[in-house]
């Protein structure tokens, strides 16, 4: 049983590549899984998951934390950026 499924969205996975159709499902605070769909039917059953969101016209990016912020001072007094990868 995962926690939730998000279906059919735009997948921009970070890789270059050009995004695709497909779910993507989260265990606890964790991506389980990242699977292209076909754009007729679900490749994971949706009564395995405790929540199903439809993402429908929308694009996903799973692992972007941050993408837009004016913080960049406290990179300035720590080059670790810890402020942004322990969100």
């Amino acid at each position: 049983m995962i926690d939730t499924l998000i279906q059919n969205s735009k997948i921009a996975d970070g890789t270059g590549d050009s995004w695709f159709h497909g779910e993507i499902a989260i265990e606890g605070d964790r991506i389980a899984a990242i699977v292209p769909s076909d754009t007729n039917s679900s490749q994971i059953a949706p009564d395995s998951a405790h929540e199903v969101i439809d993402a429908k016209g929308s694009v996903v990016c799973p692992g972007f934390i941050d993408i837009m912020s004016h913080s960049i001072l406290p990179l300035m007094h720590n080059g670790r950026s810890l402020s942004k990868v322990t969100q």
